[in-house]
């Protein structure tokens, strides 16, 4: 399957690269239209779990950065002004030790 796979030339495969208070490396697929992230330990290296940022219509536009205190989101084309928000995870241990 790796063999017949064609990445799109104009999409870059991370997106972005986060480290949360736990000390876990957050990459953000550039493959996909949304925020989806693939979680590592970085101490070891280990692959731990996928995520997702769920978004609407009004939010399609919202930029995810996973930081030390949670997930912020920054969207620069609303309406009015530009808007951050803070994410809160379906999970709430998510960022807790």
């Amino acid at each position: 399957m790796a063999e017949s796979y064609e990445p799109d030339p104009y999409r870059s495969m991370i997106g972005m690269l986060c480290i949360d208070s736990l000390n876990r490396l957050w990459v953000m697929s550039g493959l996909y239209d949304g925020a989806v992230f693939r979680v590592y330990d970085t101490d070891t290296g280990d692959y731990l779990f996928t995520s997702a940022l769920r978004t609407d219509e009004f939010h399609e536009d919202v930029m995810p950065v996973i930081g030390k205190y949670g997930i912020l989101g920054f969207d620069p084309t609303t309406e009015e002004w530009p808007r951050v928000y803070m994410i809160a995870p379906e999970d709430a241990s998510l960022f807790q030790n």
